[in-house]
């Protein structure tokens, strides 16, 4: 792989992939990154992303999502949207229902 032969202890690549996440969390609003120092801080919504186990993409949506007027019906709404969400599935018995549901 050439990226071993240019750099064989990767750093150059480690450092690259910090810095390309970093200004994406800082972008999502889960930290404060200061390029010119290398230094980063958390926000108080990354605090709540890392304790409560929901991805930046996730907090990134709610944060423009969600507003401190948005009804509790929107809210769930978004809630569902989430991709923590993706992977469940209604069973088979209850179908028709979610689907009576999704209609309204």
């Amino acid at each position: 792989m050439k990226i071993l032969q240019d750099d064989p202890g990767l750093n150059i690549y480690l450092f690259d992939f910090v810095e390309r996440t970093a200004r994406l969390l800082h972008k999502y609003k889960l930290v404060k990154y200061f390029e010119g120092h290398e230094q980063l801080s958390t926000t108080d919504m990354g605090r709540i992303a890392s304790n409560y186990y929901v991805n930046a993409k996730t907090m990134n949506y709610f944060i423009n999502e969600i507003k401190l007027t948005t009804p509790e019906d929107r809210l769930l709404f978004h809630m569902a949207h989430s991709e923590e969400f993706e992977q469940i599935r209604g069973r088979p018995e209850e179908e028709q229902e979610l689907n009576t549901l999704h209609k309204n």
